[in-house]
């Protein structure tokens, strides 16, 4: 008998467009997310708001130490938070078209870079450009790391990895400005980013020896025929316009907005 009659029912072989392997899951999946890649997961969850919050309290040195204006200095947090938005739109596309890893890759590449930019950056002006590339790539951890979820599990076993993706995007933000104002003294706000270019390094090595590609070829493939063909789709393109189109998805993402505002200011 072949080996795809003795899968379970409700389950298709890997590699069908049904697979756990291209998001439809179920909880018996939740070994295929083990603890080694939930932490990665989570770290990448966490390097975002890492890099955002814990050097807040360096403002007041690097307004000296750069001779700039507390606006320029601000101006950093602001590019952070504007490339942040603006990778979401960019990597979320990417990885349903070419894969979750390649883009995943990118992004933590270009967090290397702008954090050594960042660290070494001369001026504030260097310094704003440098945050602005890496909050870009690190969206592509927050985004492409839920993606990976969603490939990988349904059900509780879903429930359960995000759950805790979100204890630590949650706590990041509040542990790193207290971090960050302990280690200003000893390190400098230089060092401080350091620890974020270093956080970046570990997530890229983290990246490249942990995760799977869990959107293989073939369910990119189905996803391009469909939407070639008018069919249903869960390219960008479609998901934007059935969740613009939703009253209960609009209901939920403008009471997550209002909660992570709340948080924020």
């Amino acid at each position: 008998m072949p080996d795809t009659a003795r899968h379970h029912p409700r389950e298709a072989p890997p590699g069908t467009p049904d697979s756990p392997g291209t998001g439809t899951g179920t909880d018996a999946d939740a070994d295929r997310i083990g603890a080694g890649l939930l932490l990665v997961l989570g770290l990448l969850s966490a390097m975002a708001p890492l890099a955002l919050d814990l050097y807040l309290p360096a403002f007041p040195a690097m307004t000296e130490d750069l001779s700039a204006g507390s606006t320029a200095i601000q101006a950093t947090l602001t590019a952070f938070l504007v490339g942040l938005t603006a990778g979401h739109l960019v990597f979320g596309p990417l990885s349903d078209r070419f894969g979750r890893r390649r883009p995943l890759i990118a992004g933590a590449v270009l967090c290397v870079v702008a954090g050594a930019v960042a660290a070494l950056a001369p001026t504030a002006g260097v310094l704003v450009v440098a945050r602005l590339v890496q909050g870009l790539g690190g969206a592509a951890g927050m985004v492409i790391g839920r993606a990976v979820v969603s490939d990988l599990a349904r059900g509780r076993a879903a429930a359960r990895a995000f759950s805790l993706m979100m204890i630590v995007g949650g706590v990041a933000p509040v542990v790193a400005p207290v971090l960050g104002g302990l280690l200003l003294g000893p390190l400098g706000w230089r060092g401080l980013l350091g620890i974020v270019l270093a956080l970046s390094v570990a997530m890229l090595a983290a990246v490249l020896l942990v995760v799977p590609e869990s959107r293989p070829a073939a369910a990119r493939a189905v996803e391009r025929d469909r939407s070639a063909t008018g069919g249903p789709s869960a390219t960008a393109t479609g998901a934007a316009r059935s969740g613009l189109g939703s009253r209960a998805f609009l209901a939920y993402a403008l009471t997550f907005g209002f909660a992570f505002a709340v948080m924020m200011a």
